[in-house]
């Protein structure tokens, strides 16, 4: 079988360095340290190291830079399924489950953890590399036996990073938003949003509700696709004609009920709400999260947001503070005001908007 123990010394060593390095949470280090012995190795080595090396990316993207898709995690998969289940004394299957966990725990810690094989000791291993599987075992769990392959950090620790480390969750209304980027003249850069509000923790997840026409026109197509590629959840509800009582055709839906349901339902996998909406329908909601135990932070425009749910949030984040930071250049929206005297139409939350423009 190939593996460390028919690697160089040095190849051995910086393989060893890497999993103390990933088994304490520096995942770009180990990702470095392994770089080396990758380059050199070939077929069934070389595609362990790429795996490891994907899975330390995964990871740090994750808690680093609030990456939601896991691609590097999947691409880890790939190079997983062509090894045997136990290869170079590594249970594979054990570390792809104590990485996708710790994808969605900050206080976890996978460890690719080195298992000594029956009868073998220090230098008894056939090649120049051998014994790193009992030099690894004690670097990686202090002399003791390798358990579980994944640590989670002590309580103290734990509180620490996760203080540093906070939970965030995005919740964007995007009828809403909308609105107000239309009030405002200019338009959001998703991806900005994103990075903005993630900026102070470690985003869980980052929701974005809209609707859309049956069937869904390419321009509203091309516009979720690129939201979900950046990450985002994006749920939708088909736009519905209804007639109001002066006779007149709108198309409306309404995705409140949506937004209520991933707040409540997801509560226990963020400790920051962030929730970009001024409806006020909202309230009671952000009520029962902060007696959860949750912060929670309203975004919009003064103009659009209820008085009641500004009350209730923690936070209030007005858009026109942080254009500078989420601002799409180059690209702007007419603003209502213009041409109207001044004066704003009205803006009503549950009903869908029908202009074309991106949201």
């Amino acid at each position: 079988m190939n593996g460390p123990d028919h690697w160089t010394d040095r190849d051995a060593q910086a393989f060893t360095r890497g999993a103390a390095l990933f088994a304490r949470g520096e995942w770009w280090e180990a990702h470095e340290a392994w770089e080396a012995p990758w380059q050199r190795a070939a077929g069934p080595d070389r595609a362990f190291l790429q795996a490891l090396i994907l899975l330390a990316a995964a990871l740090h993207k994750r808690w680093h830079h609030g990456s939601l898709t896991h691609r590097n995690y999947h691409k880890a998969a790939r190079y997983l399924d062509t090894l045997p289940p136990v290869y170079a004394g590594v249970d594979l299957a054990r570390l792809r489950a104590g990485v996708w966990d710790a994808l969605h725990d900050p206080a976890l810690r996978p460890a690719v953890c080195p298992a000594l094989s029956p009868g073998r000791q220090e230098g008894a291993g056939q090649g120049r590399g051998a014994g790193w599987a009992a030099r690894a075992s004690g670097i990686l769990t202090g002399g003791r036996s390798p358990s579980g392959g994944v640590t989670r950090l002590a309580p103290g620790r734990a509180a620490q990073e996760r203080h540093q480390m906070e939970r965030i969750a995005l919740f964007i209304d995007g009828a809403n938003v909308y609105a107000a980027a239309k009030r405002l003249g200019w338009n959001f850069d998703h991806r900005k949003i994103l990075e903005h509000f993630s900026a102070g923790g470690a985003l869980y997840n980052a929701f974005y509700y809209t609707a859309v026409p049956t069937p869904i026109d390419d321009k509203q197509k091309r516009f979720t696709d690129a939201l979900t590629y950046m990450g985002y959840t994006v749920r939708t509800r088909p736009l519905r004609e209804a007639t109001d009582e002066g006779g007149d055709t709108h198309r409306r839906a309404s995705l409140d009920i949506e937004i209520v349901t991933d707040l409540l339902s997801t509560s226990d996998r963020y400790d920051t709400a962030v929730l970009l909406t001024g409806d006020g329908d909202f309230e009671r909601p952000v009520e029962v999260l902060r007696a959860r135990g949750k912060r929670v932070v309203v975004a919009c425009i003064a103009e659009m947001t209820s008085y009641e749910l500004r009350n209730a949030a923690d936070e209030y984040v007005d858009f026109k503070d942080i254009r500078e930071q989420v601002e799409r250049p180059g690209y702007r929206l007419p603003s209502e005001s213009r041409g109207n005297g001044g004066e704003h139409r009205p803006f009503y939350t549950s009903a869908a908007l029908q202009e074309p423009d991106d949201r």
